[in-house]
């Protein structure tokens, strides 16, 4: 090989290189984090709390107790499946975060993180609430990542597995992957109802 054509092919190598230091550089800006074991909601008071509302763009769903027993406000207080309150309010507890994220306004919208209402980017949010209608916590569930029906971006942005982003209005700018999806986080009404509260004998 000429010596000349030996130069541009280290040449070229070099610029490569330097595109993608920049395009890395570029493309984590605003996605400063660390890896973590840090169990966010281990202190929520669970047993307080006596009210769910999970809303999003298109659907909304309200749960609340009424003397003892848990109903579906939307669908004119039918029972709710309290098992899976129970699943949802214990996955709380137990969240565990993969990553925590530092991430601007910007980036809101990649994640789905977005209060909804303010677009097709928007999040589902959860708001907990006492019996006196006070509130205890609210919490944006955004883009879930892993599994079969995860995409290329879903794949860089968290690692392997089933998970979920899920931003925290009280932290500002905090971003958590969680280890799961929060597939209980649903807003729609009918699939809150308690389908064994009547049954033909």
């Amino acid at each position: 090989m000429k010596r000349q054509q030996l130069y541009f092919l280290i040449g070229a190598a070099l610029v490569l290189a330097i595109a993608g230091t920049i395009f890395q550089l570029v493309r984590s800006a605003g996605w400063k984090g660390e890896a973590t074991d840090l169990e966010p909601f281990a202190k929520l008071p669970v047993n307080s709390v006596e009210k769910l509302v999970i809303k999003s763009s298109k659907d909304t769903a309200t749960l609340q107790k009424t003397s003892d027993i848990w109903t579906v406000a939307e669908r004119n207080g039918y029972p709710a499946d309290f098992s899976k309150i129970r699943e949802l309010m214990t996955s709380l507890w137990e969240f565990k975060v993969v990553r925590q994220l530092d991430v601007g306004p910007s980036q809101f919208g990649r994640l789905n993180i977005l209060t909804p209402g303010q677009g097709d980017h928007s999040g589902v949010e959860l708001d907990l609430a006492d019996a006196s209608g006070k509130s205890i916590k609210s919490l944006i569930f955004g883009k879930t990542f892993g599994g079969e029906n995860s995409s290329q971006d879903q794949e860089e942005e968290g690692p392997s597995g089933d998970g979920r982003f899920v931003y925290d209005p009280s932290e500002k700018d905090k971003v958590y992957l969680s280890k799961e999806n929060f597939y209980t986080v649903d807003p729609s009404p009918k699939n809150w109802l308690d389908k064994d509260f009547i049954k033909a004998e």
